[in-house]
């Protein structure tokens, strides 16, 4: 595999470029970009650490493209690839928080969303399912049930999701095998979940501060009882932010089948 292809699937991984690809791309002024020359400027700007410079190509480029499909036929797939990426921006939690601010119906909600390009959707804000463990550390949010409910009706009007576990903090193993298989029910009935992502809790700067990091041992535990209890979701990802590297690496000797975690920035 050529150099610059390698770097190409490196940089998949970095969430800004998936806003830049996913919809491309055939520039609608006469100057028309080539893959190689899309994939030039934004790594350029990404290796000189001026991630401002990078925002703001993807922003201008998102403006002067059409679509994939006529990017495309115009230049052919890059290297012989015929990428295939998705946009997932809302989570459970923020959906329920537009029908609530909106007066909307969820089904609503989700259907407009799905004509402006979602086709599938991220699985943060599942927390734990625990009603107990949910009224102290997230009572603003949706509870367990109507968490997932959202997904159940993205998944009945074709839009995939994730879904993921927050551990390491207050919940027992009770809570935690609870929430995984309401999840496995879920998936059972709609088969709608892509990937499960157990994310190890980090007690810095929140007023669990007093509770310890969870340990490599933990973290390879969750992935491999979630790889042997939820069979019938296709991929266990190993988040290296919350686990670090090294473990997240282990991690796919141990259930994970993929790891995630590249990003520019990201803000809870």
């Amino acid at each position: 595999m050529s150099r610059k292809r390698l770097l190409f699937l490196g940089l998949l991984g970095v969430s800004a470029v998936i806003s830049l690809v996913a919809f491309v791309v055939v520039p609608r002024s006469s100057a028309r970009l080539s893959p190689e020359q899309v994939l030039r400027r934004y790594t350029t700007a990404v290796y000189a650490r001026d991630y401002a410079q990078a925002y703001q190509f993807i922003a201008e480029a998102d403006k002067a493209y059409k679509s994939r499909e006529e990017y495309l036929r115009e230049n052919g797939p890059f290297e012989g690839f015929t990428l295939k990426l998705t946009r997932f921006p809302f989570t459970m939690v923020e959906v329920a928080y537009l029908s609530r601010r909106f007066r909307i119906p969820l089904e609503e909600v989700l259907r407009r969303l799905r004509e402006a390009g979602l086709d599938s959707m991220p699985g943060g804000g599942a927390e734990i399912f625990s009603e107990r463990v949910r009224r102290i550390i997230c009572d603003h949010k949706i509870d367990g049930d109507e968490w997932l409910e959202v997904a159940r009706l993205a998944h009945r009007m074709g839009i995939k999701s994730n879904c993921t576990m927050l551990y390491g903090h207050i919940e027992t193993e009770e809570d935690r095998v609870d929430h995984l298989l309401r999840l496995r029910a879920l998936q059972d009935e709609t088969g709608g979940f892509v990937t499960y992502i157990p994310l190890a809790f980090h007690p810095d700067n929140t007023p669990l501060e007093h509770l310890p990091k969870t340990t490599g041992f933990a973290d390879l535990k969750n992935i491999a009882v979630a790889r042997l209890l939820l069979d019938n979701i296709p991929h266990i990802k190993a988040y290296w932010i919350m686990m670090t590297p090294k473990i997240a690496q282990i991690a796919q000797r141990f259930g994970a089948d993929a790891i995630d975690g590249t990003v520019v920035e990201a803000r809870i």
